[in-house]
Parts: structure tokens; C-alpha cells; sequence
């Protein structure tokens, strides 16, 4: 037996190399789009941005990026459902790659919807936890893609590129979040006093950490780093100017977006490296796939 035969037999074997399984991602996604359409406005009375006296409005809060920010949301939408149609496809059930990530695919689509649906009925402290888990599942989802290459450009883009975004943009959108929440208790960045934008500061260069650091772990994932970029050069956009003006958080702000597409270019010219386990190797070893998906990576970054 082949190599890729093996793989399709535990790819039939996985939980998640159903046909069952695959038809669970379909209905996540279309779970997801009935509550963006709730969160939008147009399948309810309030939207999220006017939900809980608007402090999910781009001047809710010191931490919230400016509106052109937003327009993220509608690429990822457009990317996880064209994923969900291309991994439904019978050329993808037998995949072992899919069939991992389907189940971390569902859970991040539910968890998008129930974040959207608590945040709109004002349940923010529901929100913020619904959005960390969403961020763990994310980042489940990373490490699973990882551990196999993918097995053209498409699955490179709808899988690797699209959930790289996403992850991304929720570790904004959590500093964005957990403000929001704490303003609304009465506590956190409401204003630019100057507590509030110490305190700022330091989330920002908490998340401008983390994102270096997963760029390193990930041997320079760009697509993480850019939607984390893109939403700290809108945080700085709306902090430079406008009603919510807060010009050190801004340049704060501006300068993370620097360091964090500056992080990705540096661990992309780094070397390669894999370290194997101790003991016998276990009989399905993907180590050597991973290397060579992150020079594959490295030469086609998406």
C-alpha cells in the first residue's frame, strides 16, 4: 500500500472523513449566516453596532478599530463558505486534512454565531467568553492545518489563508471585546483618561506579542500577522483622529502593526526547523510533512 493510499484509509477512518461530517460543516455555515444577517440588522430590531448602548461602535471604546476595519468580516464570511462547499466536495472526503479539521471547522462557526447572537441581545460577558473559546478553537485549527500540507493552491488559500485571517482578526477583536465589556460595567477604555490608555497600551503590546510569537511558532504565517496588522492600523486611524482621539495610543498602535509584519519577515528568512520526538516514532509521523509544508509555505505565502 502507498503512502497516499494509507492516508485515505485513515482519512475514511476519521470521525471527521465522513460524509456526515462534512454535511455538519455546510449547516455550521448556515447557522453562521442566519446570525450575521441578526447581527446586521435585518432579521431583528437592534444590530451589533447599536447593541448594548453602542459600545461596539468604532468610538465605543479606546480599543476598537475605525468602521473600514469591519470590512474585514464580510471576506471572511465569503472565504469559510466557499470553504465549506470545497471541502464537501467527494475530491476532499478523502483527505485527512479535511477530515481533522472539520470538527474544530463546526465548532468555530457556532461559536461565531452564538458570540454574534450574545453580543447583539447585550450579554457581553457572554460575548467575551463565547470569543475566547472561538480564539482556542482557531487556534486548534492552525495547529491541525500544520501538521499536513496542503494539497493544492485552493486548499491553500480557503484553508491556510482564510482561518489564518480569522485567527487573526479574533485576537483583535477579543482586546475589542473584553473593552467593550468593561465599559459597559462601568470600568476600562470608555475614554482617553490617561488610565485608560495605559492600560490600552499594554493590550495592544500584549497582542502585538502574541502574534510574533505565533508567527515564529508557525515559521512566518502571514496571514494571521495581516489581519492582525490590518486591524491595529485602523485602531491607530481611529485613535489619531476623530471623536475618540488618543494620538500616543495611536502611534502605540501604528507601531505594533510594524512590528508584527516586521516578525513574520523575520521568521520566514529563518531556518527550517523540526525536532522529532524521543522514543519510537509513531506510526503516523507527519513531521516531514510539516517541514515541507513550511517551505512550500515560505516560497508561496498566502
Amino acid at each position: 500500500m502507498t503512502t497516499e493510499e494509507a492516508r485515505q484509509v485513515r482519512s475514511e477512518d476519521h470521525p471527521g472523513g465522513t460524509r456526515a461530517a462534512s454535511m455538519g460543516v455546510l449547516l455550521a455555515c448556515a447557522a453562521m449566516g442566519a446570525a450575521v444577517l441578526v447581527g446586521s440588522g435585518r432579521m431583528g430590531a437592534r444590530s451589533l453596532g447599536s447593541a448594548a448602548d453602542g459600545v461596539f461602535a468604532e468610538t465605543g471604546t479606546l480599543l476598537a478599530p475605525a468602521a473600514p476595519a469591519y470590512a474585514l468580516w464580510p471576506v471572511l464570511y465569503l472565504g469559510l463558505a466557499a470553504y465549506a462547499v470545497w471541502q464537501a466536495l467527494p475530491a476532499q472526503q478523502r483527505s485527512l486534512r479535511h477530515a481533522r479539521l472539520r470538527g474544530w471547522a463546526v465548532a468555530s462557526m457556532l461559536l461565531n454565531a452564538a458570540w454574534i447572537v450574545a453580543a447583539v441581545s447585550g450579554a457581553l460577558l457572554a460575548s467575551v467568553v463565547i470569543i475566547l473559546a472561538l480564539l482556542a478553537a482557531l487556534v486548534m485549527i492552525i495547529a491541525t492545518v500544520a501538521e499536513a500540507c496542503p494539497s493544492g493552491r485552493i486548499d491553500r488559500l480557503l484553508i491556510d489563508g482564510v482561518f489564518g485571517l480569522y485567527l487573526g482578526w479574533i485576537m483583535a477583536m477579543v482586546l475589542a471585546n473584553t473593552s467593550s465589556w468593561l465599559v459597559f460595567i462601568g470600568i476600562g477604555a470608555g475614554e482617553p483618561s490617561s488610565t485608560a490608555t495605559a492600560w490600552s497600551v499594554g493590550a495592544i503590546c500584549g497582542l502585538v506579542v502574541a502574534s510574533a510569537l505565533l508567527a515564529r511558532a508557525s515559521g512566518g504565517r502571514a496571514a494571521p500577522a495581516a489581519a492582525v496588522a490590518w486591524a491595529l492600523a485602523w485602531i491607530a486611524q481611529g485613535r489619531l483622529a476623530g471623536d475618540l482621539a488618543a494620538p500616543a495610543l495611536g502611534l502605540v498602535a501604528a507601531a505594533g502593526a510594524v512590528v508584527v509584519v516586521a516578525a513574520v519577515i523575520s521568521a520566514r528568512c529563518g531556518p527550517v526547523r523540526t525536532v522529532r520526538p524521543p522514543g519510537r516514532e509513531r506510526a503516523e509521523n507527519l513531521l516531514p510533512a510539516r517541514a515541507g509544508w513550511l517551505d512550500s509555505h515560505r516560497r508561496a505565502p498566502s
